[in-house]
């Protein structure tokens, strides 16, 4: 298994901006990382944790590497689906991966092994080569590149691939894959302080966020480390003087100070619910909700109030048909008052 999580690729988060130029870009998909392995005539796919799958595309493959005399070949593909010419996000992948795999497509974005040996080639050529092993199929092809000279090129693809759905874009450059994906924000409402190694020596290293609901209570959203310089640290010592409760793993303070955070995109996951109530945090079930992927603390929000206008659940937004839409399905615990823990 460990053979396959070492072949799904390293990439370095990045922007525009930072990129080497010239470099070989790609769309960058929301799917499920598979390794395609082929040997004499029969086709499997496996992905990083050693599970292997067979959906129809491979018969492609097996048909295309055939007609070409190829004995075996190891290649790097994502698994995805396309409805209305756009891009499934990863969770309808998976679902639509059981309903209907006729649907899937695999995308190859890299060949390792060719008959026992390594390409003889450098990226370019392996992506023209894959394309003419492929000979026009329609769920099996090479992943779209173009080589780019200057950053206006790099910057219309970009927007390109988000206005057509995709996560953002890759980039490969001396030796090296970069990531680029839109940058988010969210306002929240800070609710605790997380214990880690450094509060010991009077620095905060983690703080726990917070959105609230049009009830007025607190969903919560997770933790943000990045973002918080030494300097930040020890000055968010001070927070320790609105202490309302503590457990475990955090301290929890006055809900009344404002963050600004900055995101790649959510995830969804269940969620704790909290009221403040005389003082003090009081649980109060659990939602289907979201966490953020990649959050760094921007900046703090003295103008807006820990209100269910100023931080409101329903800034999480999800793509759906090339369109946001505001979510919002909180669903809380029946049985409430069996529920309660106070902190």
């Amino acid at each position: 298994m460990s053979e396959f999580v070492s072949l799904k690729p390293k990439m370095e988060s990045g922007s525009i901006d930072g990129l080497p130029i010239p470099c070989i870009v790609t769309p960058k998909l929301d799917g499920e990382f598979q390794v395609l392995l082929y040997r004499s005539g029969e086709a499997a796919m496996v992905n990083r944790w050693g599970r292997t799958r067979d959906v129809p595309a491979l018969r492609d493959l097996e048909g295309s590497l055939g007609k070409r005399g190829i004995v075996d070949a190891m290649m790097l593909a994502e698994l995805h689906a396309m409805e209305n010419g756009r891009p499934m996000r990863l969770p309808d992948l998976l679902h639509r991966r059981v309903a209907d795999p006729e649907s899937l497509k695999l995308a190859i974005f890299d060949l390792v092994k060719v008959d026992g040996k390594d390409p003889p080639g450098d990226y370019v050529w392996k992506m023209e080569e894959i394309g003419a092993w492929m000979n026009g199929s329609k769920r099996i092809y090479p992943i779209p590149y173009k080589v780019c000279a200057t950053r206006i090129e790099i910057l219309t693809l970009y927007n390109q691939y988000i206005a057509t759905g995709y996560e953002g874009i890759v980039a490969r450059a001396q030796g090296k894959m970069f990531k680029v994906k839109p940058i988010r924000s969210v306002d929240c409402v800070l609710t605790g302080i997380n214990k880690r190694d450094r509060l010991k020596h009077n620095q905060i290293t983690s703080l726990k966020l917070a959105v609230m609901d049009e009830r007025g209570r607190y969903i919560d959203l997770g933790d943000v480390a990045s973002g918080i310089d030494l300097q930040l640290r020890n000055y968010l010592t001070k927070l320790l003087d609105f202490k309302v409760g503590e457990d475990q793993d955090t301290i929890y303070i006055r809900p009344f100070i404002v963050l600004e955070v900055e995101y790649q995109e959510t995830f969804e996951a269940e969620k704790p619910v909290r009221e403040f109530v005389d003082g003090r945090f009081v649980n109060v079930g659990k939602v289907d909700y979201f966490s953020l992927r990649s959050p760094r603390l921007k900046r703090f929000r003295p103008d807006k109030k820990a209100t269910p206008n100023d931080v409101p659940s329903s800034q999480l937004l999800e793509e759906e048909n090339g369109k946001r839409k505001a979510v919002h399905r909180l669903q809380y615990l029946d049985n409430y008052n069996n529920n309660i823990t106070a902190y």
